[in-house]
């Protein structure tokens, strides 16, 4: 995420039943990113499992460029779509899309 958007780390550390977190983003704005010791815990606890969330959408200016740097991070950009609104890619699990900025 810091080399493909740009942000930057702005707090990390032990959390949460023994886990830890990054908090990555802007100044403005972040992900909270999660993670917990034991990866086997029932998804009925939501710090406690991976998945259950569908995508993160990112809104970039210039697609092709954050495209590049997706691959230049050694991920797999797929399912590339156009729309009258704009267009989009998936990697990383993210959605990210451009839109008319005005």
């Amino acid at each position: 995420m810091q080399a493909v958007y740009g942000w930057s780390i702005c707090w990390q550390g032990a959390v949460l039943n023994t886990g830890y977190t990054v908090h990555v983003g802007t100044g403005l704005q972040y992900l909270a990113l999660y993670r917990p010791v034991d990866l086997q815990k029932i998804s009925s606890d939501p710090h406690g499992f991976l998945g259950g969330l569908n995508h993160i959408e990112v809104c970039v200016r210039d697609l092709e460029a954050c495209e590049a740097r997706v691959k230049k991070a050694r991920f797999t950009p797929s399912e590339h779509a156009e729309y009258d609104e704009g267009h989009d890619f998936y990697g990383i699990a993210y959605k990210v899309a451009s839109y008319s900025f005005e």
